[in-house]
């Protein structure tokens, strides 16, 4: 009995070998290409005409700094008051928590100046539905980050509990998971993982997405600005240390 298993176990691993080598045989006809995971994927996909307004939210330290350095470099305007660190427009951002009467004027002086531009507010996104109808073509982009980097972020640079920060990580995603399932403009989300591990591919990405006829010259210098680290948005970004 034992030798007869044995032999029905070697005929099944027989079979197996085949069909395994039979499936391996046409894989030079493959483009591996179409296999490759770039961590971007576009909802409600359309093609960005001349103008847009690209709307970054997403999770505190889950990377929209990364995304508004990168606008920034590829020469999109993200506002009077945007800094170099956390690239946020304090004015627009106080207009969309505190005085959203004051919207319709400051979005009309920004489009009357530039065809693409852009505002980043993490938290924006639990109130960006009630005005997303005021933008002239809104385009958003998403970051996500791994939640335990995001909370550890927190623990060392603003001195809070981890474990608190990890599940506040886990349920403001959900939450962004709400408002992508609602969403009916296009939207960009983004692997901050896969962002940081592959620029080029990110950069390019983006500025498709965002419709920007941007030179291999402009691109290299994004790239640049993700490769060199975050050194300004590290000091800026925290309360450990005296600035």
């Amino acid at each position: 009995m034992e030798s007869f298993s044995g032999a029905a176990m070697l005929r099944g691993a027989s079979k197996r070998f085949e069909w395994l080598s039979k499936r391996s045989r046409p894989s030079a006809q493959i483009d591996i290409n179409q296999l490759r995971n770039f961590g971007v994927h576009v909802i409600n996909n359309s093609v960005a005409g001349g103008t847009a307004t690209i709307v970054v939210v997403g999770a505190p330290r889950s990377g929209t700094s990364m995304v508004a350095a990168t606008l920034d470099s590829l020469g999109v305007y993200l506002g009077d008051q945007a800094d170099k660190a956390v690239f946020e427009d304090l004015e627009f951002a106080d207009a969309i928590e505190n005085a959203p009467d004051e919207l319709p004027a400051m979005i009309g002086r920004y489009n009357s100046v530039h065809n693409v531009w852009g505002f980043k507010r993490p938290m924006a996104f639990q109130s960006v539905g009630s005005y997303l109808h005021l933008f002239r073509e809104p385009r958003l982009v998403i970051p996500f980050r791994d939640p335990v980097a995001i909370a550890k972020r927190e623990e060392i640079s603003m001195v809070c509990e981890f474990r608190d920060q990890l599940r506040r990580a886990v349920e403001l995603n959900l939450e962004i998971m709400n408002l992508v399932e609602r969403l009916t403009v296009p939207a960009l989300l983004v692997s901050y993982e896969k962002a940081i591990f592959q620029p080029a591919n990110f950069v390019a990405a983006l500025a498709d997405f965002c419709g920007l006829q941007s030179s291999d010259r402009v691109k290299s210098r994004a790239v640049d600005v993700i490769r060199n680290g975050p050194e300004l948005y590290l000091k800026m970004s925290q309360v450990r240390f005296p600035i």
